[in-house]
């Protein structure tokens, strides 16, 4: 039987939290109140002598057979450094378990905006998948797959700029575990599910993001290429076809293909 691992999407898990969080200390961060919780995990917002603001990563207890996977989302991220990537500080153990510094990102995540009815333009919705596409060709240039690209996982700033976050599932190309399936399913490829991700389907998994934007609605892995305007109809049915030898080459020509319609809608 196929297990999907982080496979629930929380709605509204980086809404901050109204109520303060009682102040203790993480390592040389103090954590002054928590922002979000998770099934597996906390984040707090933290500073120090040295940062302010600064988001911590917290594994909860009773979660062992997920350390593997916190360990090795902090072994990944520190040797990242992209834009439109949550920048890596540092990870540690306490005497609870185990945290990972990173940048504290103002903003909404994207799942915030479409369960709220807030509407984007094609413009802003193309954009907003262009930077994500930056993030993946980054990504994939290091033979790192991503394996949970979702609304729920890209964060837009007031200034926006979008983040890709969560690389709890991000592996090695070739260095993937068999079990558990890991991803969200709504916007896992066949491949993906069938547990044989590749770099494409880290594409399959954004063109469904860019058709949520594009129509303003959750897809619940849904595709319905009538419901997008017909200037961008082409991209979202390359990038989600089933088969991936049928999808865009690479994130280049995902990349190209937003490049000449965001230019179209310019003149």
């Amino acid at each position: 039987m196929t297990i999907f691992y982080k496979q629930s999407t929380q709605p509204f898990h980086f809404k901050e939290e109204k109520h303060q969080t009682q102040a203790t200390r993480i390592g040389p961060y103090h954590l002054e109140k928590k922002i979000a919780h998770g099934a597996t995990s906390s984040l707090y917002l933290a500073n120090s002598l040295k940062k302010r603001n600064v988001a911590i990563k917290v594994l909860c207890p009773g979660n062992e057979e997920i350390e593997p996977y916190f360990l090795k989302e902090g072994d990944l991220l520190q040797k990242l450094s992209h834009p439109n990537i949550v920048q890596f500080y540092r990870q540690g153990s306490f005497e609870k378990g185990h945290y990972i510094a990173m940048e504290y990102i103002e903003g909404k995540s994207l799942d915030q905006f479409l369960l709220k009815n807030e509407l984007f333009s094609i413009r802003a919705a193309l954009e907003i998948t262009l930077q994500t596409a930056y993030a993946l060709f980054y990504l994939h240039s290091q033979d790192i797959i991503h394996k949970d690209v979702k609304p729920e996982n890209i964060i837009l700033s007031p200034s926006h700029t979008v983040k890709l976050i969560d690389f709890g599932t991000a592996e090695k190309i070739h260095e993937q575990r068999k079990e558990p399936v890991q991803g969200t399913p709504a916007y896992m490829s066949p491949e993906h599910k069938a547990n044989l991700a590749i770099p494409s389907s880290d594409l399959y998994s954004l063109g469904v993001v860019a058709y949520e934007l594009l129509t303003h609605r959750l897809s619940y892995g849904k595709i319905h290429l009538d419901a997008l305007p017909k200037s961008v109809r082409p991209i979202i049915e390359t990038a989600t076809k089933p088969n991936p030898e049928d999808r865009f080459q690479d994130v280049s020509a995902f990349i190209l293909a937003i490049s000449e319609t965001l230019f179209q809608l310019a003149t």
